[in-house]
Order: C-alpha cells, then sequence, then structure tokens
C-alpha cells in the first residue's frame, strides 16, 4: 500500500511538474515570433482615454498611459477589450511624460518641469501621489530604472540626473552630468552598465549625436563614446548589439555598439520624413513617422533593414513626444492627436 501511494505520489508531482512546466513554455511560445505568422499590424484592441497618449507603459496585466496633464491606468488582461481603470490629474498642471514601474508597486513618473514623482499604484483603480522632487535642473522627459533602488532621468534641456529612490517619499540627486543649456537628450536606454542617451531631438538643442555613458555607479558617470549624427537624434532602441536611432530628416540609423566605446555605423533606413520613435523586439523594429504613420520593419539583419507594412494613425502625430511599447508580441501606442489607446497584435498570437 504504501509503496503504492508513494508511486501515486512521484506521478502526482511529475504532472504537476509537467503542467507548470507546459505553463511555462506556452507564455515564453506566446513571446517569441512565431514563424509561420508574416508579421503585420493587427488592430485587435482600443480604448477611449481621456487625452491624447504620450506614452503607453505596458506592465503585466496593465498599461500606464502617460497623458500629458493626466494620467491613466488601463487593464488589457484582454487585449481585445482593455479597460481604463482610473484617472487622475497631474498636480501643478505640469506634463506626465514618460513613467517606470519598480517592483514594489511604485510607479515613478518623469513630469515635465517638476522633476519627478512616485506614485503607488498598489491598488490601481485609486492610484494616488507620494512626493515629487528633487528640483530638476531641466524638463524630465525621460525614466529608467536601474534598480529598484535609482533612477537616471534625462532632462530635455539640461543633461541626466541619478537619483536615489529607495525611499519614494524623499529622493535625491546623487549625481549629474552633461548639465548646460542645450545640452539635455530627448530619450534614453540603460543595458547593463551602460547608458544610451539621445541628444538633438528637442529645440534648442545643439549636439546632434547619441552619447554612451558608464552608469554602473550612482556617484559618477564615464562618456565611453558619442556617435553623431547630422540631423538630431529624437529617439533611440538598444536591441542586441545595435542601437537604432530615430532622427530628424536622417530616417532609422542603425549602429553596432558591440564595443561602446567605439560605435559605428551599419546602415541607414530611408524614410523621406521625421522619424519621431522607434521600438525594437524579437527581429522587429516600429518606428512612428511624421508622415502620420508607423512602420513595421524586418531587422533580422540589421545590415539590411526591410520594409513589411504600415499603419496610418487617424489624425496627426505628437512629434517627438510620442512613444510606443511593445510586451510579448503586442504593441500599444497613441492613436496620434486622437485620445484613444490602440493595441497590435503583431503576430497573430492572441
Amino acid at each position: 500500500m504504501r509503496l503504492a501511494m508513494f508511486f501515486t505520489l512521484i506521478i502526482f508531482a511529475s504532472g504537476c511538474s509537467n503542467l507548470l512546466q507546459s505553463l511555462i513554455d506556452r507564455r515564453n511560445d506566446a513571446c517569441r515570433a512565431p514563424s509561420k505568422y508574416r508579421p503585420s499590424f493587427n488592430l485587435i484592441g482600443s480604448v477611449s482615454t481621456a487625452a491624447v497618449v504620450y506614452r503607453a507603459n505596458p506592465q503585466g496585466r496593465y498599461v500606464y498611459l502617460n497623458l500629458g496633464q493626466q494620467f491613466s491606468i488601463a487593464d488589457v488582461s484582454n487585449p481585445r477589450n482593455p479597460t481604463i481603470l482610473s484617472t487622475v490629474a497631474i498636480p501643478s498642471a505640469d506634463w506626465a511624460i514618460d513613467s517606470a514601474l519598480a517592483s514594489n508597486n511604485i510607479l515613478w513618473i518623469a513630469s515635465g518641469g517638476d522633476g519627478i514623482r512616485s506614485m503607488n499604484v498598489s491598488n490601481p483603480y485609486a492610484p494616488s501621489f507620494i512626493a515629487q522632487g528633487p528640483g530638476a535642473p531641466g524638463w524630465a522627459n525621460t525614466i529608467l530604472l536601474k534598480s529598484n533602488n535609482r533612477a537616471i532621468v534625462s532632462h530635455g534641456n539640461r543633461g541626466v540626473t541619478f537619483i536615489d529612490i529607495s525611499n519614494p517619499a524623499s529622493f535625491s540627486v546623487t549625481y549629474a552630468v552633461g548639465a548646460g543649456a542645450n545640452l539635455g537628450p530627448s530619450s534614453g536606454a540603460v543595458v547593463g552598465d551602460y547608458g544610451y542617451f539621445a541628444y538633438g531631438g528637442s529645440g534648442g538643442v545643439t549636439n546632434k549625436e547619441m552619447r554612451i555613458y558608464d552608469v554602473s555607479s550612482s556617484t559618477t558617470s564615464t562618456l565611453k563614446s558619442t556617435f553623431s549624427s547630422p540631423t538630431g537624434v529624437n529617439d533611440l532602441a538598444i536591441y542586441g548589439n545595435y542601437a537604432y536611432l530615430a532622427t530628424i530628416g536622417g530616417g532609422l540609423q542603425i549602429v553596432d555598439v558591440s564595443n561602446v566605446s567605439s560605435p559605428q555605423l551599419v546602415n541607414t533606413y530611408t524614410t523621406g520624413t521625421n522619424v519621431y520613435t522607434v521600438r525594437a523586439e524579437n527581429k522587429l523594429a516600429v518606428i512612428q513617422t511624421s508622415g502620420n504613420d508607423i512602420q513595421l520593419l524586418d531587422i533580422s539583419n540589421p545590415a539590411n533593414p526591410i520594409f513589411i507594412t504600415s499603419y496610418t494613425l487617424s489624425s496627426g502625430t505628437l512629434g517627438a513626444w510620442a512613444r510606443m511599447d511593445f510586451s510579448c508580441n503586442l504593441l500599444y501606442a497613441g492613436n496620434g492627436n486622437t485620445s484613444s489607446l490602440l493595441i497590435f497584435d503583431l503576430y497573430n498570437s492572441q
């Protein structure tokens, strides 16, 4: 009897283990690029928002929507039927431009002239602001989390700051780099110990380039290299060993950054328009242009990006302020100047 029970337990445990692994594999498969489908902009869901969407930031079942002077949380657990759970006004009538979620349910918002704000989003139906600060050296337009205790903020006209965010009720600048008039990046990305920042995408900025900094320390930073772009860089994405630069009138520049001390231009995808924003994932890049469209590119060979298809937004464009984001083969994007969020399934995976 005991032997039979023993084998029963083994079989049961094995079955649970197989079920768990099956669920994990299914999740991983869903996030891979299915080879049998040709990628396309398959619009599967949309929802009206309180204002135009400057940035859609997907995190798990929620998307955090930066709406300028307002901020919303949407439930996208069913991407075909997204729902807005809450909308709050940004204090001081400032702007929610970008946001990043820490694992402790604290959302950090780059709020323009007010620097950054912390928000408790543990209850998505009733998010609450915690604190604002520190004194911003310039317009805060991108916030990147190096860890739950450290944020890196790019300021549209005053460089980059490192901020200790270990206490969401009281945070402070630990280091600033690139301060000075007209030296601010328009966006950035952090991968490992390096920060990549786009310059020249906002009015009055005289330096037009990508800068790569060593950001491994919270109290100092070393400039590893610069990559000059003749017309200025609105936005960038890092994917693999390559940086994809959305430029003003210069198309999409693809730069090999495998050696951060010596980035090298690989190719330029010409659009004939300004490229405002870029995202890259699963061998695909999505760019938004001043031609009022978003384009899908095959970047499986970075030296030879290939146009796949495009989608025309319904009404105008937000220019360099617009940001999109991927999450598991889904693309979340604002619909130009129309107050709505669009959800695209790039591989018919849902």
